[in-house]
């Protein structure tokens, strides 16, 4: 008989990671206008920031993840929260997806195995997509730089993967966004971290009822401002509110708000009154506030910012 779920270690699993990524909200919503219900895989799903949220639309998610402790903190998040997906503990190697995938996530885990095997699990997740079907990628390129913890560069490969190899991966299909940046992050217990992030967003072509996903890039004003980095990096503010940023550095050049409603996960935990994650762009500085605390903040590498505003062509039917 398998024990009760430890809760102090769920509930810190719970806000390891914060709330739905601001992409996956937008193309939740999206995804749900058109299709009504919609089949998402979420490969390397942790705690279930992500599949909490698309479940929450009425998505039929699964989520997988090689943690145990991860996989038992969703099922309990889930029961808790009252919605249904299916989490699954396996290996990205080792999971064979089902047919009809309309969304893809695979956030964070394919430079932790080898090239070779990484490309596998992305062609057999390609099979198992929809025509019209969205796969989200994130990868890290860890190196010796931005003081990346020794611990996360020894579990990287040293030929791990790269853009280059999704870009000959994704041959034919569209590439929809590419934003490269480093992340500068932090989780409960733990200190601050870079991550070099690339994200890439693939959309596979279809016949002539398929929709496209259609996106606006956001030139970012290149520039020096060090009084933006010194206050994004200064550990003390991480309670600080957007008005505090505003008031300290000016207005932002762009700011995106993304919200949903609902129970969401969050830095805070389990949240009840939904979630709300605005980037503020100060030249090629992104900060994250959610729910109008700093919790992180970027300095982007690539010269722009991408939105999604909608899906074109008629909703399929039904059989």
């Amino acid at each position: 008989m398998r024990s009760a779920p430890d809760n102090e270690a769920v509930d810190l699993l719970a806000r390891s990671m914060g709330g739905p990524s601001r992409e996956v909200m937008a193309l939740g919503t999206l995804l749900k206008s058109r299709l009504g219900r919609f089949h998402v895989l979420d490969l390397g799903s942790g705690a279930g920031r992500n599949a909490i949220y698309l479940a929450g639309l009425g998505a039929l998610v699964t989520a997988v993840d090689a943690s145990d402790a991860h996989v038992e903190a969703l099922n309990e998040i889930a029961r808790r929260i009252g919605v249904d997906l299916t989490a699954v503990h396996a290996r990205a190697e080792q999971y064979s997806p089902r047919d009809d995938l309309d969304l893809v996530l695979c956030h964070g885990i394919l430079h932790f195995i080898s090239t070779p095997m990484a490309l596998e699990v992305i062609a057999r997740l390609q099979s198992k997509t929809r025509l019209g079907g969205i796969h989200v990628i994130t990868i890290a390129t860890f190196d010796d730089k931005n003081h990346i913890p020794e611990s996360f560069i020894g579990q990287s490969f040293d030929g791990a993967l790269r853009p280059q190899h999704l870009v000959q991966a994704y041959d034919g299909w569209r590439c929809v966004a590419h934003e490269s940046y480093v992340k500068r992050d932090h989780h409960p217990n733990d200190g601050y971290h870079l991550h070099p992030i690339e994200k890439m967003i693939f959309q596979r072509p279809g016949g002539e009822d398929t929709a496209a996903l259609n996106v606006d890039k956001h030139r970012l004003l290149y520039g020096d401002r060090p009084d933006v980095r010194t206050f994004l990096q200064t550990d003390k503010l991480t309670r600080t509110s957007s008005a505090a940023a505003i008031a300290a550095l000016g207005p932002p050049d762009f700011s995106f708000t993304t919200t949903s409603a609902g129970t969401q996960l969050s830095f805070n935990g389990v949240r009840e009154q939904g979630h709300e994650l605005v980037l503020m762009f100060w030249a090629q500085h992104a900060a994250y506030f959610e729910n109008d605390v700093l919790v992180g903040y970027s300095v982007y590498v690539s010269d722009c910012f991408h939105t999604f505003h909608s899906l074109s062509r008629p909703p399929r039917l039904e059989t």
